[in-house]
């Protein structure tokens, strides 16, 4: 029995606990914790710990940070899901894309459904192949942060749980024993492979969490959250070898399994944060949208481990009939946001004070393939700083990316203190204006201001006082205020090392800073340079400490600079921040001082993985650099090898390229540079994109199109023995299963979870019936239709809020004896989360929950005496397209034959999407189409673009777009929002022959058709990315499918 299986598993792991535990627990460093921050001050390296067990993590923690081979990291992290974009190619570009950001950790979810779509198949291999991705962030040189469930929400269908869990007699997400049966092949197959790059073995994972969200419960006969449950995965992946931290995120700070509440405890405790909800109204800036009690929270919460945000907001989801769309979600989580939302998430110890871990959403991708919750549509852009076509215009990706190298450059923020926030009397000058403190040992302190009221739209002028070695004074010293506009914040920096210059303050943000050593012998002293930024016409100033370190040299001109003076510091200026760049010279020190749309241009970028970093200016995305050597013997030369983005004639500035080098090559193309005033490299980049000429698909002269009649299963005459005979009694307790029913008619008792479900019951007449009454069930947005024999008895076409329908259909007249045949379609639209601890929503089936033929007579019995069939995608569980999933398909007629992976087409009729079909039913469409894209070169997005008909137009139509078997899109016009339809290269064949297929379900009399498609392309990008050539993904040649009917 698995019940019995899961208990002897708990049993023998519990035995050795100190094999599978492999971490020091962490003591307190004092008898009393402040409930409230202190104005205290914290070590500046880990205290000495002693742990019982042989070997010690390479990594670990305390209060204050994470240690990775003893050395305190911030853990800074963007989440990316690669299963949501099918051409694994790119995930290196979004890689690098992400860690251009300043980001040093992704974290992934690892979505269970699409591993072990048949029960005791798992395959991670091609699309899911976590190998790769693995060895991919290595090669980058981020960390990882391992979320593989086996539940994980995350908006995709069934929560991640497979749909054959809704035969499972069991409770979900709970120790219940045929639960932990199930789960674990998969959890040891995944924790297995995820040990072999563990940090303890010199791999990128950092950190596994276990489960996802386990907060709430919502069955009233389980425990929940269970502690059991948590313990059987801790130590189902400690046997597996998993040596890293383990982590949980509580849905709320509510201090679930946080280290010392006994059995199930995590190694480290975290809570994600959502502080704007999921509403994209562009406007909407909540009212209690910031927090100001994390920190305090934290030390009553989990005080023995650092402060972690494992997800942070970084956009939203949007739903079915939305009136926003993914742009006005990415409005409202802008750039603004990211400045004050953040800001204050590092104001209270988060991220750079006193924290492990932040996370946010960054990339969103696409729920392609019937990926998604019933309540979603296919686009999972996110509104994040990374579009779904993976392009980085938004300003917020620019905004990430200054915090984040800000970040690189402050490692000992790490486990400083918040203190009390500032008003007025205290260490600021305007009541509208709030100031937070935070301080580390060696006096390093960082100031974070906001508006009092965070959302306020209107600038204010402030100046702060400073309490230093050198007195009390306000900033700016000398003389006027500072400027903090609407729905902005800032960090100002007290008593910060740059090197070896100390800054007494700056106001001005910093963006980065780094030394170079040259190694010259006339000039053996290393050069820095430091860049900081400020908002047009702000006026900012900055005082250096005097140490004497170097000889003021010149500076740009608007600059008001003493040396000396009253504080006798080495130099202090005051500047306006304007268009044109500033700078301050020394022996060997330069500052850059430039507006921030400006340092929104300006990257940085790790040498092979080294400790040299250099700065550039320019480019719309620098990817990497290699410094490699041509030639060999007396005329081998040195050279910089630059890996750069651009989408316009720009000049690149290389600052801090080593005096020995003199060859310099950009995307492998050697480039001629000069020498500026600084010392740095200048080289011009001409910008000359390609024409893109994409297919019009509307012309039938230049796209013919092939028609075919997708709903044969209509007709009395389609014979239906191949299909699965509904005879199941269900042990699902979660439709409305009537008594008088006796068999199931739910998709997933059938091994059907996704896409299109088609029923087909015959009964013989009696010559009485009158009505049809049928309840069916789809999820959010779905639809059906009905007919019997051939005669359209009519349909629900779905809006945005019913997910369950009920119809009672008038019949023809029927002849005594005779047989006929009811079909039904129901369009699954994925099944529903399973968010509740201890719940089973995910449940809920998909499929007939209710059926009965009645007539008017008074006394009459409903009749249930009708034998179903049922089919869904060829195979159900046992699918036949294993490159693309277990869910890429549903039962659409094309589907189970794999016409839409692109067929023969020869002898099929000649028609358009464009005039579409006069009645109800499904049509398909499918076409070739040919692209000539240079994509060794060049990185261009491609969308496929409705436009939304009327019903008058159109009718009420459902659109499906495949793309070389992939299907893309969902399409329901008179429900939205979406109507623009990303594929991803290497899904599209940028350069060759494609695939387009649509299936149209006209769902109402007058049939259906599309008013419009158009292939759009974004701007092309002259790239560096890797591979150069993206690899195309699934084109083997259609064959016909066996036992396919």
């Amino acid at each position: 029995m698995r019940s019995l299986f899961a208990a002897l598993i708990i049993t023998l792991l519990s035995l050795f606990p100190l094999l599978c535990q492999t971490k020091c627990p962490t003591q307190p460093q004092n008898n009393t914790l402040a409930t409230e921050p202190q104005n205290t001050t914290l070590a500046t390296e880990p205290q000495n710990r002693t742990c019982d067990a042989e070997a010690v993590n390479s990594v670990d923690w305390d209060n204050s940070a994470l240690y990775i081979n003893g050395i305190p990291k911030m853990i800074y992290s963007a989440e990316f899901h690669p299963f949501r974009l099918p051409s694994p190619s790119l995930w290196y570009d979004v890689l690098e894309k992400i860690r251009a950001m300043g980001f040093n950790t992704v974290s992934f979810y690892i979505n269970w459904a699409l591993i072990e779509g048949q029960e005791g198949l798992l395959g991670l291999d091609g699309l899911y192949n976590l190998t790769l991705f693995c060895d991919m962030a290595k090669e980058l040189n981020l960390y990882l942060i391992a979320r593989p469930g086996p539940y994980i929400n995350a908006e995709v269908s069934g929560g991640g749980f497979p749909g054959w869990l809704q035969r499972l007699n069991a409770t979900l997400r709970s120790s219940d024993g045929d639960y932990l049966d199930v789960l674990t092949p998969y959890m040891q197959t995944v924790a297995s492979i995820l040990a072999k790059y563990d940090a303890d073995n010199n791999g990128p994972v950092i950190l596994f969490q276990i489960e996802n969200e386990y907060t709430g419960g919502g069955n009233a006969d389980a425990l929940a959250p269970d502690p059991k449950y948590m313990q059987y995965l801790e130590t189902l992946v400690r046997a597996a070898g998993v040596k890293v931290p383990l982590i949980n995120n509580d849905a709320i700070n509510a201090g679930n399994n946080a280290p010392g509440t006994g059995e199930g405890a995590v190694d480290v405790y975290g809570y994600d944060m959502y502080p704007f909800g999921f509403d994209c109204n562009i406007k909407n800036w909540p009212l209690d949208g910031i927090n100001t009690t994390e920190y305090s929270d934290h030390l009553r919460i989990s005080p023995l481990t650092p402060l972690t945000v494992p997800e942070f907001q970084g956009g939203s989801i949007d739903w079915w009939g939305s009136k926003n769309g993914f742009e006005d979600c990415a409005g409202l989580f802008n750039h603004e946001y990211v400045r004050v939302i953040h800001k204050n998430q590092f104001a209270a110890g988060v991220a750079i004070f006193n924290v492990s871990l932040t996370v946010q959403y960054v990339f969103g991708g696409t729920n392609w393939g019937n990926l998604g919750f019933p309540e979603g549509y296919t686009s999972y852009d996110y509104g994040a700083a990374i579009a779904e076509d993976r392009t980085i215009d938004r300003e917020k990706y620019s905004e990430m990316k200054l915090q984040g190298n800000f970040l690189k450059v402050a490692p000992y923020a790490q486990g400083a203190t918040p203190q009390r926030s500032s008003l007025n009397g205290g260490n600021i000058t305007n009541d509208q204006i709030l100031l937070t403190q935070s301080w580390r040992a060696n006096d390093t302190g960082f100031f974070v201001v906001r508006h009092q009221n965070y959302s306020e739209t209107n600038s204010a002028q402030y100046q702060f006082s400073l309490s230093t070695e050198k007195g009390s004074f306000l900033v700016p010293f000398l003389g006027g205020s500072l400027t903090l506009p609407g729905r902005d914040s800032k960090i100002h920096v007290v008593n910060y090392w740059v090197a070896d210059h100390q800054l007494l303050y700056c106001t001005a943000e910093i963006f980065t800073w780094q030394t170079y050593y040259d190694n010259i012998e006339e000039d053996p002293r290393p050069r820095t340079v430091l860049v900081v930024y400020g908002g047009l016409g702000e006026t900012h100033e900055l005082s250096f400490n005097g140490t004497e370190k170097d000889t003021f040299r010149s500076s740009s001109s608007g600059l008001h600079i003493e040396e000396g003076g009253i504080l006798h510091t080495q130099f202090m200026v005051q500047w306006d921040v304007t268009q044109e760049r500033k700078f301050l010279l020394f022996d060997h020190f330069t500052v850059y001082l430039i507006d921030r749309t400006s340092a929104y241009r300006y990257w940085t970028v790790q040498i092979d993985g080294g400790n040299l970093v250099l700065i550039v200016s320019g480019g719309h995305l620098v990817r990497g650099a290699e410094f490699k050597t041509v030639g060999s013997g007396n005329d081998a030369l040195a050279e910089l090898q630059l890996r750069v983005d651009f989408n316009e004639t720009t000049t690149l500035e290389i600052i801090g390229v080593p005096r020995d080098y003199v060859l310099l090559s950009i995307n492998g193309e050697p480039k001629n540079y000069t020498v500026n005033n600084f010392g740095n490299w200048e080289v011009q980049i001409d910008y000359q994109p390609p024409e893109i000429t994409l297919p019009d698909l509307s012309n039938k002269a230049i796209t013919p199109w092939r028609y075919l009649d997708s709903l044969p299963e209509i007709q009395s005459s389609y014979n239906d023995s191949e299909w699965r005979t509904c005879h199941l009694i269900s042990v699902n307790t979660h439709g409305l299963h009537h008594p008088d029913m006796t068999y199931s008619l739910y998709g997933s008792d059938y091994g059907y979870h996704s896409g299109i479900l088609i029923f087909r019951g015959h009964f013989n007449s009696t010559g009485l019936d009158k009505y049809f009454t049928i309840i069916t069930q789809g999820g959010t947005a779905f639809a059906n239709s009905v007919w019997i024999n051939g005669t359209f008895l009519g349909s629900w076409a779905g809006n945005s809020t019913v997910s369950r329908d009920t119809a009672r259909y008038l019949l023809p007249e029927l002849q005594t004896g005779v047989e006929y045949i009811i079909t039904v379609l129901v369009d699954n639209m994925g099944l529903e989360e399973n968010d509740s601890s201890g719940g089973d929503q995910m449940k809920i089936p998909r499929g007939i929950l209710h059926y009965e033929l009645t007539q008017e007579l008074e006394g009459y019995t409903p009749r249930y005496d009708i034998a179903w069939k049922v089919t869904g995608n060829l195979g159900g569980e046992d699918y036949r397209d294993k490159l693309r999933g277990p869910l890429n398909e549903g039962g659409l007629y094309v589907e189970r034959q794999g016409f839409h992976l692109g067929f023969d087409t020869t002898g099929y009729d000649k028609s358009s999407p464009f005039d579409g079909i006069d009645a109800p039913g499904v049509a398909f469409y499918t076409t070739n189409v040919e692209l000539n894209i240079n994509d060794t070169k060049w990185d261009v997005p491609i969308n496929f673009e409705f436009e939304a008909g009327n019903a008058t137009e159109s009718g009420n139509c459902r659109v499906w777009l495949w793309v070389n078997g992939f299907q893309m899109g969902r399409y329901i016009p008179h429900i939205g929002p979406q109507t623009s339809f990303h594929v991803p290269e290497g899904v599209l064949l940028h350069n060759g022959t494609n695939h387009i297929s649509l299936a149209i379900w006209a769902p109402e009399e007058g049939g259906a058709r599309i008013s419009s498609l158009k292939m759009k392309a974004g701007t092309p990008m002259l790239t560096g990315r890797r591979p150069m050539s993206v690899a195309a993904v699934g084109f083997d040649a259609w064959a016909l499918r066996d036992g396919a009917y």
